[in-house]
């Protein structure tokens, strides 16, 4: 009889698990935005709305216009190329969620908003020429990976590496408004992440593993506890049990 051969059967169980709101969030959001802008609107939002408001000219910032409140916030769902705006968001989706597992999706919320507004006012304050994408995001995100390891009293080598190639990128990638552009991003992204340090890391994971570690301590201190049996109900009075040795 020829023989069976087992074959090891393969079993993937994927489940979709919504597991950092705010970063998910923003990247769906970009990506409906821009497949609407590109292919219905021909990128007539990333010309007018998502883009920084300006000190003069076409898009100066006006109090008395909705369109200079919006510009404000909405400038980091526009693009200067597709490569461009992918890259960024390719960064922040793999940046995110460690973020928000860390300090929480409210805290990375309010750093967003707080990143995207500082940076915006200042563009509309001190430049002539308007900004567009999520890059003080995208540093502020960065930021975030490097301070949280010198809270740890360590310098991770990768997270300054990647900071200090970030900011390389910025010099060597020409601004239509120069050093002053350069700086106002980088700002932005700093303002963003100095909420990490009114905020602390959330405590729940640690919580998780010390009571791991507590119930792993107390399963091995019964482990090692002597097992005393108890004495027969039936035998010889003279009869001492100690342990399983019989007198």
């Amino acid at each position: 009889m020829a023989k069976k051969k087992s074959r090891a059967k393969l079993k993937l169980k994927i489940k979709f698990n919504y597991d950092a709101p705010v970063t998910l969030t923003f990247t769906l959001l970009s990506v409906l935005l821009f497949v609407i802008d590109f292919i219905f609107l021909k990128e007539r939002l990333n010309s007018s709305i998502f883009i920084t408001p300006t000190v003069s000219g076409d898009f100066q910032f006006s109090f008395s216009s909705l369109n200079s409140y919006l510009r404000l916030f909405l400038y980091i769902f526009g693009r200067e190329s597709t490569l461009l705006f992918f890259s960024r968001l390719v960064i922040i989706t793999l940046l995110g969620p460690r973020m928000e597992e860390r300090y929480g999706s409210a805290v990375i919320g309010i750093m967003i908003l707080v990143s995207t507004f500082f940076t915006g006012v200042l563009f509309a304050s001190c430049c002539k020429v308007s900004f567009n994408g999520s890059t003080p995001i995208v540093f502020m995100l960065i930021l975030l990976d490097m301070l949280f390891h010198i809270s740890k009293k360590t310098v991770s080598l990768s997270s300054a590496l990647a900071t200090a190639l970030f900011i390389a990128c910025l010099f060597i990638n020409p601004n239509e408004n120069g050093l002053v552009g350069i700086l106002i991003v980088l700002a932005g992204g700093l303002c963003g992440s100095l909420f990490a340090f009114m905020a602390s890391p959330k405590t729940r994971a640690r919580k998780t593993v010390s009571k791991v570690e507590n119930k792993n301590a107390e399963k091995s201190k019964s482990a090692e506890e002597p097992v005393v049996p108890e004495s027969p109900a039936t035998g010889s009075s003279d009869e001492t049990v100690v342990g399983s040795i019989k007198f």
